[in-house]
């Protein structure tokens, strides 16, 4: 994960997904404070006892640069949805 330049909206998002239930930012603050990486990090290192540690590494990336609409739906079901 990647917080650098994060908005707070972004860290209550991730939380929530990582919880699995909501999460609300009461801060009120508008902007993350300056050194939030750092801030995380402190964080991790003494509540957690992790130890991160910058690493290259190979990632395989999906990327979708075009999506149309068929022309042809001769191909497609037709699926009803309601009462039968």
């Amino acid at each position: 994960m990647n917080f650098q330049a994060m908005p707070l909206s972004g860290l209550v998002n991730t939380l929530a997904n990582i919880l699995h239930t909501p999460v609300v930012d009461g801060t009120r603050m508008t902007v993350a404070p300056d050194g939030w990486p750092d801030l995380v990090l402190a964080a991790v290192r003494t509540q957690l006892g992790f130890k991160p540690e910058k690493q290259k590494a190979a990632l395989e990336i999906t990327v979708i640069d075009l999506a149309e609409q068929p022309t042809d739906t001769s191909g497609l079901r037709k699926q009803t949805i309601g009462r039968r």
